[in-house]
């Protein structure tokens, strides 16, 4: 039992030991990975980090760099295609997508035909232009 718990607790100092090289333990780590679930993958071609390069290292923080410019944009709350998870773009997704936006654009077509129709039986119409 004493060998389990001495186990149980080097592991535990091991997960909470800040490493060199990020200044972070496991645990952070995980707990940062975790938390960007939601996101999408974003493939960077390395398989192994053995191949890692000053170089490589260096196109990564760039490409990141240049990621983040636009990410903030996809991080707000009302940003259309929140939530949508692809990792290929091709004619049959675009199709796909397409298909989608005009059936919700004709629903809400419906929509508002039926607005207007039950507003007129109520006798209550919106005004032309709403003040800003």
């Amino acid at each position: 039992m004493t060998q389990y718990r001495e186990a149980l607790n080097g592991y535990v100092v091991a997960l909470h030991e800040k490493r060199q090289y990020l200044q972070k333990s496991v645990y952070e780590v995980l707990s940062l990975l975790s938390s960007l679930e939601r996101f999408p993958f974003v493939s960077v071609g390395l398989t192994d980090l053995g191949t890692l390069t000053p170089q490589k290292m260096h196109e990564l923080e760039e490409l990141v760099s240049q990621l983040s410019k636009v990410w903030q944009v996809i991080e707000e709350p009302d940003f259309p295609w929140l939530g949508y998870r692809a990792d290929a773009y091709n004619l049959e997704i675009r199709s796909e997508v397409l298909t989608a936006l005009e059936n919700i654009n004709e629903i809400l077509r419906g929509m508002q035909l039926e607005n207007e129709d039950f507003s007129a039986k109520l006798g209550v119409f919106p005004q032309k232009h709403l003040p800003k």
